[in-house]
């Protein structure tokens, strides 16, 4: 396994041996007080445990790296399929509100022009009715003088006709 291959998906995890005191390992060099500290350097476990506490360090870091790979497995589970449903998802909820807009401005702008439209027809039906009346009262009202006038003046005929029929006919039977 190659450790610069980003597909490897495998987390490295250092095991600790016991150092071994053969006396073949061991430099010339090496004083007993070097031995003595380096043995004490291993065993700093609080109960005075000899060599235990790597059989727990090692215990300890399985662990870690068995949650370490859970937590990637996750993530990757996360980003390679959760993701993608919800940006699809997403993306069906967009277009949705998309066309949910594009109804309701569609909706405004026909139920606008219609209400223009009408008010526009209203107004110049008004419009056309009040110069329509205006101009019929004003020939009724010249209409109306005269035939008041040929109203009186027949009847004025009229009524001195009568009295005139009326006052020799008064005679005439």
């Amino acid at each position: 396994m190659d450790p610069k291959d980003d597909d490897d998906m495998m987390i490295m995890i250092p095991i600790y041996e016991e150092i071994d005191d053969d006396d073949d390992d061991v430099d010339d060099d090496d004083t007993a007080a070097d031995t003595a500290a380096a043995d004490d350097d291993d065993n700093d476990d609080e109960d005075g445990g000899g060599g235990g506490e790597n059989v727990l360090r090692n215990i300890v870091l399985a662990e870690v790296s068995v949650v370490l790979v859970v937590v990637a497995v996750a993530v990757k589970v996360a980003v390679v399929e959760v993701v993608p449903a919800i940006a699809v998802s997403a993306s069906v909820a967009v277009v949705i509100e998309v066309v949910v807009v594009v109804v309701v401005v569609v909706v405004v702008v026909v139920v606008v022009v219609v209400v223009v439209v009408v008010v526009v027809v209203v107004v110049v039906v008004v419009v056309v009715v009040v110069q329509v009346v205006t101009a019929v009262a004003e020939a009724v009202s010249v209409v109306v003088v005269i035939e008041v006038v040929v109203v009186i003046v027949v009847v004025a005929a009229l009524a001195a006709a009568k009295v005139e029929n009326s006052s020799s006919s008064r005679y005439n039977w």
